[in-house]
């Protein structure tokens, strides 16, 4: 999913610029339903097999020693955490589709960039973002949330260093950078959400993180639309690094909050 996410803009961009935009929408449709179709081929009729093997790994877990299994109690019992995660998701996500949706003249108003640039410095960012997901998922970010407060201030640089109109390069390799750095950011939300959700709850934790995540969405554009109105589109990036700013402090509060209660609990 989040390879889709960060390939589909430049793949969708570069067609949508060969052959038009109707055509690259009609693409998007035969896609969706051959994703369909092989969802329907490939999963099962029901979840019952799953729930068995679910019930059984709880199962095992309960075999564990009873210091563990109060720590575990304690520390994930509220959904606290889920909730923290899906805010910094929806803030974050805020931020990224309201540059995303203008994409297009931040490269060439802001960045400098030509019409004709605009598709392969999009598919280089999803390249980038590309290898950040990779990176999500190395050793390098065992500790999920010192990686993402450090992929958010990366990308928070970039924007700055975007914002500030440097020139065309520096403002390509910040650019890149964004992208790289984002790449890395939902995976890792992903994994820090599954940390903070109670085993029973996790159903429900995906599906606040889903919710979070379309909100951020649909509010991203509307962000967008009202900031490249009222003080046009330079000031994108600056309201995306601050909102990443936002979300980096509630990700450390919480954490921070989190480590007090299980101190607590092992005293």
């Amino acid at each position: 999913g989040t390879l889709a996410l960060i390939a589909g803009v430049p793949l969708a961009t570069a067609l949508g610029q060969a052959v038009g935009w109707r055509w690259a929408f009609g693409v998007i449709a035969a896609l969706t339903l051959v994703g369909a179709v092989v969802v329907r081929a490939v999963l099962p009729a029901d979840a019952s097999t799953a729930l068995s093997r679910e019930a059984a790994e709880r199962g095992a877990d309960a075999s564990t020693t009873a210091s563990t299994a109060t720590a575990i109690l304690a520390g994930r019992r509220s959904m606290r955490g889920v909730v923290a995660v899906s805010v910094v998701t929806a803030v974050v996500m805020i931020g990224q589709y309201a540059a995303l949706t203008y994409v297009a003249p931040l490269l060439t108003d802001v960045v400098g960039a030509s019409s004709a640039a605009v598709a392969p410095l999009l598919f280089a960012s999803g390249l980038a973002g590309a290898a950040g997901l990779l990176v999500a998922g190395s050793p390098i970010a065992r500790d999920s949330v010192r990686a993402l407060v450090g992929a958010m201030l990366l990308l928070a640089v970039a924007l700055l260093v975007i914002a500030a109109e440097p020139g065309l390069w520096p403002a390509i390799i910040a650019y890149t950078v964004w992208g790289f750095a984002f790449g890395a950011i939902p995976p890792l939300l992903q994994t820090r959400l599954l940390q903070a959700a109670p085993p029973e709850r996790r159903d429900a934790a995906s599906a606040l993180y889903t919710t979070a995540f379309n909100v951020g969405i649909g509010g991203g554009a509307l962000v967008g639309a009202v900031l490249f109105d009222a003080v046009g589109v330079g000031a994108v990036p600056v309201a995306y690094a601050v909102l990443l700013v936002v979300a980096m402090l509630v990700m450390v509060r919480t954490s921070r909050a989190e480590r007090a209660r299980a101190r607590v609990v092992e005293a």
